[in-house]
Formats: structure tokens, sequence, C-alpha cells
């Protein structure tokens, strides 16, 4: 995705431009692929405040998704696609284009990035402020939300692997923390200054 409010497939092997996908209306920010190879569909989000879903092979539009605001982030699944705009909306989409879920963000209204993985989907707020949903029910609406941080300093990422979320601030005395998830209810806050090697 670019400024010129275009997405560019290119083939790896040769580096060839393949496709040009057109009709955002502002920048392209985001992008994700559905997470099966066999699966045709890839997703854009847009400071123009849509997600429009798209063919790999042919660049057909399949259809476009009101994210209620500029879309920050993307993250998807074998079965749902998760937008997040900088309004903090959080919206949960089949695969076929369905809004299924609202999900509740009562935080600072900007959403800076998504991480996902198996059952915990976290949302990071520019507020300092990490909110993680179990999602291993198959019904978004059976989603149910932890808080994990509420510092005063604004995190600059999150990320989720193995049932534990890690999340930084450039301006945190802390720097990386890592909140260890025992089960995806149960959040224990282990926080770790981790130096790196020069």
């Amino acid at each position: 995705g670019s400024r010129d409010r275009t997405v560019r497939l290119w083939d790896p092997d040769s580096g060839a431009l393949r496709a040009v996908l057109a009709g955002h209306g502002h920048w392209v920010s985001v992008l994700a692929a559905h997470p099966e190879a066999a699966s045709d569909l890839l997703a854009s989000g847009s400071n123009d405040g849509t997600v429009r879903l798209w063919r790999w092979s042919s660049g057909e539009l399949v259809r476009s998704l009101d994210a209620r605001g500029m879309v920050s982030s993307l993250v998807a699944s074998r079965d749902w696609l998760v937008s997040g705009s900088m309004r903090g909306v959080l919206r949960v989409w089949s695969w076929e284009g369905v809004c299924a879920r609202e999900l509740e963000f009562k935080l600072a209204p900007a959403l800076q990035s998504l991480a996902w993985e198996g059952p915990l989907l976290a949302a990071l707020n520019f507020d300092g402020r990490v909110t993680v949903w179990d999602t291993g029910s198959h019904d978004p609406n059976a989603w149910t939300t932890r808080v994990l941080s509420q510092s005063a300093n604004p995190h600059n990422g999150v990320a989720v692997q193995g049932g534990r979320v890690a999340f930084f601030s450039r301006r945190d005395p802390w720097g990386l923390v890592l909140a260890a998830l025992e089960t995806p209810r149960e959040a224990r806050i282990r926080r770790r200054r981790l130096a790196c090697a020069n």
C-alpha cells in the first residue's frame, strides 16, 4: 500500500509488478492477507475509513467495508479479519465482509496497532493501554476482555506469541514489558527490563 492510494502486487521471483489495485480514496496504510495459502483474499485498510477485500489472482475488488475511521491496523485469522481505526473502533469481519461484532474499546480513542496469535488478540492504544481479548470461542460475541496495561507512558509496539503479550515504550523506564498469560483469562503482569547487547 502507498500514498498514491493503490496496492501493488509484485511477483516475488521475478520482481515484476503483477497488478495495481486502485479504488481507495486516501493513503493505503495497512494490509492483511488470509493466513491460508489456498485462500485468494487480501485486505487493505486506508485513511479513507474503509477496508477493501481483493482477490490476489485477478486484482478484483470483492467488497468495501466501513471501518468507522482511518484504518490504523488490520489482523487476520482463518475465520476473521479485525480492523482498528484511529477513532478506537475495532470491528470483527468475516471474510465474506459481514461485521460480526464491534469490540468495546473504552479507552482513549486513537488505536495504534493490533497483534493476534492463537486465542489472544491485543490492541495497543496511543495512551499507553494494552487490551487483550480471548478469542477462543468461534463466536466473536463470546470473546472476553482484559486490560493489561494502564501506563501513563504511550507505548510504541505490541506483539503476541505463545500466550505472552509484549509491549514497549521508548519513554517507559521499564523498556520492554512482558505480560505472561497463564491462561487467556488470568493475566499476570511480569515487568522485565530487557537490555540489548552492544
